[in-house]
């Protein structure tokens, strides 16, 4: 899968960010690393709220979203099909004479090397930007919808699949603080299998399987000695909040005590989260943590990474944004983006493609040629 960007935020253009089985981008603050993240996120939660509540919620206006330079927003999303290509076009605008967006343009197509196979698509019309025609979905004059999200089942099995893929996205930009709640245990935050936040957590637990609860137990164990179960405490009217169980030393022996979430650490917060979205099923399709190594000391960090890795055997694709040289000598050269940020134009570049990784890969430590400036073109 691959991503291409255009008038978002601080990316006025960049084309084919590889998104492979396991891709971590790198850094510095103020980068753009978290733009297509969000690009990602928006456009999905604009397939499942439509488009002005999924702008409004994150961004409030379509101006704050836009990038100054550009007079549209433009996703391109590619995805290796079973023959050919699938290819997914989004061209947002504002509308004339308001402050909302509007799906100006939108096309999914097949890729053939002789011809385009069509599966939904749009076209303005005649009478202005807030019209528009569609073909294949039942979003017609309706600029706020996106085809993708109203194509029938007529329209094939691969706009389903697409579909599928983009609902079961996971992003997450966990708050230890948010996972300390006690939240109703039957509710889905927007569609997703965790909120961003993973304030859901709770509610994710409850509905797995004796044997999925098991697998993330055993993970948590292998991190901290003495837990002895990890599990949902049901409080009032279908609410509840996670805690783990340990076994502490006790007058006359040792006992087993429940520790509430809001009395973890941090870090176990964090790895809960993380190993139960590897244990559920149906598992997420896309996984994106934004700056995994928080709240993780290295030895854990290093666990967490193999797990993920793990992950991606069973078709979990993952994306991982850091700050962290650490983890660069725990992935090879070909997974890894490096985000440089000039002039106020945000650019994505495989450390590939630079002349100095190639040459000292394998003699020089990842992390260190990071520090040492050789993620940069020659002269930068």
């Amino acid at each position: 899968m691959s991503v291409s960007l255009s008038g978002f935020k601080a990316v006025k253009h960049v084309s084919q960010i590889p998104i492979g089985e396991l891709t971590l981008v790198i850094g510095r603050n103020g980068a753009g690393k978290s733009s297509f993240v969000e690009a990602i996120q928006w456009l999905q939660e604009s397939m499942l709220l439509g488009l002005q509540k999924a702008t409004e919620d994150r961004f409030r206006r379509y101006e704050d979203l836009k990038n100054k330079r550009s007079t549209a927003t433009k996703l391109h999303l590619e995805f290796a099909g079973p023959e050919q290509p699938i290819q997914y076009d989004l061209e947002v605008r504002k509308a004339v004479g308001r402050h909302s967006p509007i799906v100006f343009d939108e096309e999914l197509r097949i890729r053939s090397t002789r011809a385009q196979r069509k599966l939904i698509w749009t076209n303005k019309g005649s009478r202005g930007p807030t019209f528009r025609s569609v073909k294949n979905a039942t979003a017609e004059r309706d600029a706020d919808r996106l085809a993708l999200a109203t194509a029938p089942r007529r329209a094939g099995a691969t706009v389903t699949n697409i579909r599928a893929f983009l609902r079961n996205t996971v992003i997450l930009r966990l708050s230890p603080i948010a996972m300390t709640s006690s939240v109703p245990l039957d509710q889905r935050a927007r569609g997703a299998l965790l909120d961003e936040e993973g304030r859901g957590l709770p509610g994710l637990l409850a509905r797995m399987t004796k044997a999925q609860r098991a697998r993330v137990r055993s993970r948590v164990q292998r991190v901290i000695e003495g837990i002895e179960d990890v599990r949902v405490v049901e409080t009032e009217r279908g609410r509840g909040y996670f805690a783990a169980e340990e076994r502490m030393m006790y007058p006359g022996g040792s006992t087993s005590f429940e520790i509430p979430a809001w009395m973890l650490s941090e870090g176990t917060r964090r790895m809960t989260a993380l190993f139960a979205l590897m244990a559920i099923e149906p598992a997420p399709s896309l996984i994106i943590i934004e700056e995994i190594e928080n709240g993780l000391d290295p030895w854990t960090l290093e666990f967490v990474l193999q797990e993920l890795r793990e992950a991606t055997e069973r078709g979990i694709q993952i994306v991982l944004t850091t700050h962290s040289p650490f983890l660069l000598d725990h992935v090879t050269p070909q997974e890894v983006v490096v985000v440089r940020r000039e002039r106020g134009q945000s650019t994505y570049e495989r450390v590939t493609e630079f002349e100095d990784v190639v040459r000292y890969d394998g003699v020089v430590a990842p992390g260190a040629m990071y520090l040492s400036g050789y993620y940069a073109p020659k002269g930068k």
